[in-house]
């Protein structure tokens, strides 16, 4: 690729990882794909967030009161002028050449929404732990339907022009505004995947994603809006019930496993107890997975 390669957007959004800010923008920086520009949008961190945004070079930096991830991501998407877009969180890593691949996947693809690769979790000093691969059979809308199959929204780039058009992120959602975006994008244009790592998930105590309630809400909201899309299509129909059931067994394993660690917590025995009967009534096929998992019994789908 030469000088006449497509500017690319790469949005920072940060928010109290003032530790991590700095490795998500080198690795941003540092891209074997050179025409990028950097916007880190702090959303009104009260640790040093702001501080190191501030002196980082090449940075476009903004700042915005706290009005949560999809509200700073749309801020930082109106600001862009490239015409590919890329989000990543500011504890979380790009491999070096994530640009490169996703351009050479989308640059080939007029009309396509977005591409995306694979990611890699990594533990809080970046220690491999899993590696996974995007993946769907037939329709990717239907694949959505029956999940997140991408799970890690730093591995996909957008056409900057599509995601602006179709209203980016919903301010109103508590989290999975990147499932959202998916569902909606992929039921009206055709996208890609590519199975090479492209981006590193950080595992720790503060990810949003272990907020198994927040979580669990925030996919049967975005999965529920679909419903009326299924239409009379029988297998559109099947993969949403998958899907509703997938959500439900993830999330409610999840929480029921982490409540349990808490029992014997101090201080955290009634909110255990209080996560263990929600659970039981907006997740109970979690319990009986578990319970047949203990006993060697095949669990149920998904």
């Amino acid at each position: 690729m030469g000088e006449r390669d497509p500017l690319v957007s790469i949005v920072i959004t940060c928010f109290n990882h003032g530790t991590f800010l700095q490795d998500a923008f080198h690795s941003a920086r540092w891209q074997t794909y050179r025409n990028v520009e950097i916007l880190v949008v702090d959303d009104g961190s009260t640790d040093n967030s702001l501080e190191v945004a501030n002196k980082l070079e090449h940075a476009i930096v903004l700042h915005q009161r706290n009005a949560g991830l999809p509200s700073a991501r749309n801020a930082g998407l109106l600001k862009s002028t490239g015409a590919y877009v890329t989000f990543l969180d500011a504890d979380d890593i790009l491999l070096p050449n994530a640009v490169e691949l996703g351009v050479a996947a989308l640059i080939t693809r007029a009309g396509y929404a977005f591409v995306c690769g694979g990611h890699r979790g990594v533990s809080l000093d970046r220690v491999a732990l899993w590696e996974r691969s995007p993946a769907y059979e037939g329709d990717p809308y239907k694949g959505f339907l029956r999940g997140n199959f991408i799970a890690m929204h730093g591995t996909v780039l957008y056409d900057r022009s599509i995601l602006v058009r179709e209203g980016g992120f919903d301010p109103g959602l508590e989290a999975c505004e990147d499932y959202d975006v998916y569902l909606r994008l992929a039921r009206k244009y055709p996208i890609e995947v590519y199975s090479e790592i492209v981006a590193e998930y950080r595992q720790h105590d503060y990810n949003m994603s272990r907020n198994y309630q927040k979580m669990l809400r925030s996919a049967l909201l975005v999965l529920r809006r679909q419903k009326m899309h299924t239409g009379s299509d029988r297998s559109y129909k099947a993969a949403y019930r998958d899907g509703i059931g997938f959500w439900k067994r993830l999330y409610g394993r999840q929480m029921i496993k982490a409540a349990v660690r808490d029992l014997n917590r101090s201080g955290k025995f009634r909110s255990a107890i209080l996560t263990l009967a929600w659970a039981g009534q907006h997740a109970p096929a979690a319990y009986i997975d578990l319970i047949a998992s203990s006993l060697g019994y095949p669990r149920g789908p998904h």
